[in-house]
C-alpha cells in the first residue's frame, strides 16, 4: 500500500531537530546533547524501517527494539536534566529495570516480529510518569526563570503529548490490524500526526539555552 502523504512528512520531520542540533551541537549542554543522539536514532528508525517496508520485510522487529531504546535515552535525558538526588536515582533506576523486563517479556511471552503492545504501552505509560516528574521539578524551581526558555519543558511536554496519545495506537494496533484495516489505518495517521508534533517541540527545546 502506498504511504500517505503525512506518513512521508512525518519522517522528514524527524530531520528537523537532527539539522538544528547539527548546527548548534557545540553550544549543546549534557542533557540537549542527549536528546540530539536520541533524535539522531529516532530518524534513523524511522528510514530504516521506511525501507525495510518498502522492500516487503518485516520491521517489526526494528520497531520493537526501538521501544527500548527510546524509554532507555528518554529516561537518561530526564535524568541529566534533573538536580533532585531522589529523582536522578529513580530514571536510573527505571532506565536499568524497565530493558531488563522487556527483554525477560520479550523472550519468554512475545513474538519479535508482531507488535509488542503489552511492553509499548507499559513503555508509554512509564514515560508518562517520568516526564511529569521532570515537569514537577521544573514547576518547583525558580519562578523567575520563565517555562519556555528552561529545554526540559519542551522535552517534558513531547514525551507527554506523544505518549498519552498513543496508548490507543499501541495498545489497540494489533486488534486493529486483524479485525479493522479501516481503523488501524486511522490510529496510524493519529501516531504520525503525534510524532510530527513532539519532533518540533523537541526542535524548539534544542533551540533553547542549554
Amino acid at each position: 500500500m502506498p504511504l500517505p502523504l503525512l506518513g512521508y512528512v512525518h519522517i522528514l520531520t524527524f530531520f528537523v531537530p537532527v539539522v538544528v542540533a547539527a548546527r548548534r551541537y557545540k553550544d549543546l549542554g549534557s542533557t540537549l546533547r542527549l536528546l540530539s543522539l536520541l533524535c539522531l536514532i529516532a530518524a534513523a528508525n524511522s528510514v530504516i524501517g521506511f525501507a525495510l517496508g518498502r522492500f516487503g520485510i518485516n520491521n517489526q522487529p526494528l520497531a520493537n527494539c526501538f521501544v527500548v531504546v527510546e524509554f532507555v535515552m528518554v529516561g537518561l535525558i530526564f535524568r541529566s536534566a534533573v538536580r533532585s538526588r531522589a529523582l536522578k536515582l529513580l530514571f536510573a533506576a527505571s532506565v536499568i529495570v524497565f530493558p531488563a523486563v522487556w527483554v525477560l517479556h520479550q523472550g519468554l511471552f512475545a513474538d519479535l516480529f508482531r507488535m509488542n503492545t503489552e511492553m509499548a504501552v507499559v513503555s508509554k505509560a512509564l514515560l508518562v510518569l517520568l516526564a511529569v516528574a521532570a515537569m514537577g521539578q521544573m514547576l518547583s524551581g525558580d519562578p523567575q526563570i520563565p517555562f519556555g526558555t528552561q529545554p526540559v519543558f519542551w522535552i517534558a511536554t513531547a514525551v507527554l503529548l506523544y505518549s498519552t496519545g498513543t496508548f490507543v495506537v499501541f495498545g489497540l494496533g494489533n486488534y486493529f490490524l486483524e479485525t479493522n484495516k479501516d481503523l488501524f489505518v486511522a490510529a496510524w495517521h493519529m501516531n504520525w500526526a503525534l510524532i510530527i508534533s513532539s519532533n518540533l517541540l523537541f526542535t524548539k527545546a534544542l533551540l533553547c539555552s542549554s
